[in-house]
């Protein structure tokens, strides 16, 4: 398998992550056109990152922009965001146009699931465990990302394909990891410690928990996006560097 398929089934493992949060909660939507996916979560307004857009050509972004940027606005999200490839420069420059800023820049890591590090070992001693609903894993992941109670409610319905892992810490939740499955590839979503808990190797022993799990299933790959902080740990692990997968923000200003 070629970088640029490994690249374009990360993106299509981006679509499906859409479409998970979009049935964790009953206002949750989610837009499907042709090369075009997009989540609209309405408890989190002002949080690009679970308002995001994913797409497949430049061609097809541009003829569903209008009735994409109408159904946020209708829905009253303040803050959305389109995952552009930083090759796309033509695709950043018609969003800058639109009033779009380049909000963040994470790192597009991926890997083969036969070249990532599964050293089982790392579990050892870490009391973990998997098959939780995705409010329970927002328990954690909202105060790392600077959620308050909305991502819980945004996430009161677990899809089937949302895979939580949670590491606990004195019998709470300190640690998580999500792992949605699709056509092969193992994305890897939400990896999340508390500070109290930090440096115990709790996200690095969900994530092979998750990883490992991805292999038995059939998956051949793996993907995420990676903040600067999270990068060398997912790179030690085996994951490579396929260049920025930049979040292109359109935030609306009071008066709009």
């Amino acid at each position: 398998m070629d970088d640029a398929t490994l690249f374009q089934r990360q993106l299509r493992t981006l679509a499906t992550m859409d479409e998970l949060i979009a049935a964790a909660a009953p206002e949750n939507r989610h837009l499907e056109f042709d090369g075009v996916s997009a989540a609209i979560v309405p408890a989190t307004p002002d949080r690009s990152v679970t308002n995001g857009v994913v797409y497949e050509r430049p061609e097809a972004l541009e003829v569903a922009y209008e009735e994409l940027a109408a159904a946020y606005e209708e829905s009253g999200i303040r803050a959305w965001t389109v995952w552009v490839p930083e090759a796309d420069r033509a695709v950043a420059e018609s969003l800058a146009r639109r009033g779009h800023l380049l909000d963040a820049a994470p790192r597009a890591m991926l890997g083969r699931l036969d070249k990532i590090r599964l050293d089982s070992a790392r579990l050892d001693g870490i009391d973990w465990s998997s098959g939780h609903p995705l409010s329970e894993l927002a328990v954690v992941a909202g105060p790392v990302f600077g959620f308050g109670d909305e991502l819980a409610h945004a996430t009161r319905k677990s899809p089937p394909g949302a895979l939580c892992y949670l590491a606990h810490l004195e019998g709470r939740p300190a640690g998580s990891v999500m792992a949605c499955h699709h056509d092969g590839d193992c994305g890897i979503f939400w990896v999340a410690t508390l500070e109290h808990a930090q440096r115990r190797g709790f996200a690095t022993a969900l994530m092979i928990a998750a990883l490992r799990d991805a292999k038995e299933a059939g998956c051949e790959t793996t993907s995420l996006q990676a903040t600067a902080q999270g990068a060398p740990v997912y790179a030690r692990l085996g994951y490579e560097d396929h260049g920025a997968i930049e979040m292109w923000e359109r935030r609306l200003s009071p008066d709009e």
